[in-house]
């Protein structure tokens, strides 16, 4: 059997851990060809170049 806690942890303490399982936003680029946002190290979805 797995053990138990002896105290229930805070509600600050459960907070702070949750804090840092937010989601990221993913990292763009402008493109050099048009100028639009894309992402990094793919062909631009606007306008198709690899820059």
């Amino acid at each position: 059997m797995a053990p138990t806690p002896k105290k229930k942890h805070s509600h600050s303490r459960s907070r702070q851990r949750r804090g840092k399982l937010k989601l990221d936003l993913p990292t763009l680029t402008t493109c050099k060809n048009c100028g639009k946002k894309k992402f990094p190290h793919k062909a631009c979805p606007h306008c198709g170049s690899k820059n």
